[in-house]
């Protein structure tokens, strides 16, 4: 948790220092590989402890639109269409591919998050864990929201 707090307070950082310096927002893309670089470094530099977790960015852009990047504790940086971190990422990853989300709507698409979520959840059963969903999409006007308990159930 430190870690991804960390890395949240420079994404903030670097948002703000690049709003000062041009005026505009930061785009999606020069904010990933601005974080991947600090992580990246942290890995390089003896002084510095890597980053023990992954930062996924869901972000939107008016000329590119939508797009998700997720940031390895390595500094391995890529864009998604879908991703998975964590454990069970594996099975996630595997059922993530047989859908293409890319043609699908967000409420066509949140059921069957859930059942991969559900399914990876019964693989690990040795602790109970609870699904928070949130979406980002033109219904919410491309701002970020958390689902509610009676929509996620």
């Amino acid at each position: 948790m430190p870690d991804g707090r960390a890395l949240v307070m420079k994404g903030r950082e670097e948002s703000a220092q690049y709003k000062k310096m041009f005026g505009v927002n930061i785009p999606a893309s020069a904010l990933a590989d601005r974080l991947a670089l600090k992580c990246q470094m942290n890995t390089v530099y003896a002084s510095y402890r890597p980053f023990g977790s992954s930062v996924m960015m869901c972000c939107h852009d008016n000329m590119v639109g939508p797009s998700l990047w997720m940031i390895e504790p390595s500094g391995a940086c890529y864009q998604y269409y879908g991703c998975a971190s964590g454990r069970g990422r594996q099975m996630c990853r595997t059922e993530i591919e047989k859908v293409q989300y890319k043609d699908l709507t967000v409420q066509q698409a949140l059921p069957k998050v859930a059942k991969i979520l559900l399914k990876a959840q019964e693989e690990m059963k040795d602790k109970k864990q609870e699904i928070e969903l949130s979406v980002m999409c033109e219904d919410t006007k491309w701002i970020h929201k958390i689902m509610d308990r009676a929509t996620v159930d």
